[in-house]
């Protein structure tokens, strides 16, 4: 495993060099060489083969992932649209996850004897009455004298008070579309990644049957799976200053029994400590070329002939106080 794709066609070539048939290697990574680009997983020609079970698993799998994105585009359209209406605030107000008295102060009671309310000039009362002139601030209306005791208090509330609840409606009712939208997008994402499974069947069974495997560390975070079915032996690990132990982890399978890392942890700076070290020293405007300068002419920061990297020091500028 290399840092770069540069190390690790220059590995590979040299593994070629010395006699190792083609038909052993296998590359997993991105840019190559004329000469390592034979290598990769997708140029290995295999017997591999899937069953028919296997056919009709995949049939089914497709089949789930059309439907699961009609389902993601009727939720990602009704979260699109972030329009609250009065019907989606009663619907809500059916089941609320808090005070349920709201459902009873705010529904049209219905008539008795089969009776239409009448309102004012003679118009017919819809289902969103009551929600309208609670939400305006305004009393119950003509049904003033048929609300029940326990809803008084809701119809006192003054207007601020109102509009703070109709705001946190509205907020939960946009939370429920987002968490349904999330979780289609799970299941979306899970199916997916059986699919994919299912496919990368072909990658594992030619990386499992070669004797030696090259790859970077892109790779092993995008192959992770199929190393791990591979399980390789011995791991050699080329630019290991430069890696960090995470993408070796990725790498490592149940039946590894040798971690061979090769690198100057001195010369090459883990990029991690690199970068925080570079933001440390960036108020006092240090730049790490000038260091490099200094050593390429042949003396370090302070003074000596030869230093390496544990012993170099940084030079401040000059305070222009």
């Amino acid at each position: 495993m290399c840092y770069t794709n540069h190390a690790l066609d220059q590995f590979l070539e040299d593994l070629l060099d010395i006699g190792i048939q083609p038909e052993s290697l296998v590359r997993l990574g991105g840019k190559s060489t004329l000469r390592t680009k034979p290598l990769g997983v997708f140029e290995q020609s295999t017997t591999f083969k899937h069953s028919k079970a296997s056919w009709r698993v995949i049939e089914g799998l497709r089949s789930e992932l059309d439907h699961l994105k009609d389902r993601l585009r009727d939720a990602f359209a009704r979260y699109q649209s972030a329009i609250v209406q009065k019907e989606h605030l009663m619907q809500y107000l059916e089941f609320p996850p808090e005070d349920p008295g709201f459902n009873a102060a705010l529904t049209v009671p219905e008539a008795s004897d089969g009776m239409t309310h009448i309102g004012k000039r003679g118009k017919a009362v819809n289902r969103f009455y009551l929600l309208d002139r609670w939400s305006q601030g305004m009393d119950a209306g003509i049904f003033k004298k048929h609300i029940p005791k326990a809803s008084h208090r809701i119809w006192r509330l003054d207007m601020p008070a109102r509009h703070v609840k109709l705001a946190n409606w509205r907020l939960e009712i946009l939370k429920e579309r987002a968490s349904d939208f999330h979780l289609i997008i799970q299941e979306y994402n899970n199916c997916l990644s059986r699919l994919d499974r299912m496919f990368n069947e072909k990658n594992a069974h030619i990386i499992k049957s070669k004797r030696i495997v090259g790859c970077t560390t892109t790779a092993a975070a995008m192959y992770v799976k199929e190393l791990q079915a591979a399980s390789p032996d011995v791991l050699l690990v080329e630019e290991a200053g430069e890696i960090l132990e995470s993408h070796i982890i990725t790498a490592l399978g149940c039946r590894t029994k040798q971690l061979i890392l090769i690198g100057d942890h001195k010369r090459m700076r883990n990029k991690k400590w690199r970068n925080i070290l570079l933001l440390v020293l960036k108020p006092f405007f240090c730049k790490r070329p000038q260091v490099k300068e200094k050593l390429q002419r042949g003396r370090s920061v302070h003074g000596n002939r030869h230093c390496t990297k544990g012993e170099e020091r940084f030079q401040l500028p000059a305070s222009t106080t």
